[in-house]
């Protein structure tokens, strides 16, 4: 249980969000609502209790998505920063892929983490992070904000970062940056080795990688196939680097 749960309302998402630090909740304040706190959709823990018998490793500040890390770190401030650059990211209404495509920069939430270096980003893959060292991947970094979700701007090439959620009607736009490189598990590609030609070859990534668009749960607005075609349109552009 934490010490302190709140269900906010982000555009049209009501999340869950569980911390053990007060001020970081009176941030979040002015965006709850009265519904009940039930499962944890997101939880930052910037101040974790240290063992009794003194032995063990000193616990890490971590963010979670549910009952999955998504990062530890020994600063509790990135922890911080990244949950409210995930949230800013959810309440943007924007980020959606257009169903027809009619002349409309395609765009689309997809789940990484971007690692800057050099003014531009390679998305790292969240089991990278999760259980990577969090100290080795920060140094190979110029920044490495630590968020769950980024939009990628297909047309452009670019990924956005959100800024962190401030005051209620604050801009969270962020930052944009090229996309140099994206990565991705080993499980969610399919093998090669198929003959369903080039079409069926691009289908079948596409399907396998879908899981990476749903990391809010609610479609975007231009609805699940416009984020589809602009994922298969990134395949065909950039295709992504399979983490070792």
């Amino acid at each position: 249980m934490w010490p302190h749960s709140l269900v906010l309302g982000l555009g049209r998402t009501a999340v869950c969000i569980g911390t053990d630090d007060h001020d970081l909740a009176a941030h979040l304040a002015p965006w709850a609502i009265t519904e009940p706190a039930e499962l944890v959709d997101l939880a930052a823990e910037l101040h974790p209790t240290s063992p009794v018998d003194g032995r063990s490793a000193r616990p890490m500040a971590n963010l979670r998505r549910g009952s999955d890390w998504l990062a530890a770190t020994p600063d509790p401030r990135p922890v911080r920063d990244g949950l409210l650059r995930i949230l800013a990211t959810i309440a943007d209404d924007g980020i959606a892929a257009d169903d027809d495509m009619r002349g409309a920069s395609r765009r689309m939430m997809l789940a990484g983490v971007p690692s800057i270096r050099d003014g531009a980003v390679d998305l790292l893959a969240l089991a990278q992070v999760a259980t990577g060292s969090y100290r080795r991947l920060v140094s190979a970094a110029d920044r490495l904000p630590l968020v769950d979700r980024v939009v990628v701007d297909v047309d452009a090439l670019t990924v956005q970062v959100a800024a962190p959620l401030g005051r209620p009607g604050d801009n969270t736009a962020g930052e944009a940056w090229p996309l140099r490189s994206w990565r991705v598990d080993p499980p969610l590609l399919p093998p090669n080795g198929d003959d369903s030609g080039d079409d069926g070859r691009v289908a079948h990534k596409v399907a396998a990688l879908a899981p990476l668009l749903d990391v809010v749960g609610v479609p975007g607005r231009g609805g699940p196939h416009g984020a589809l075609s602009a994922l298969a349109c990134l395949l065909e552009r950039l295709p992504p680097e399979v983490v070792a």
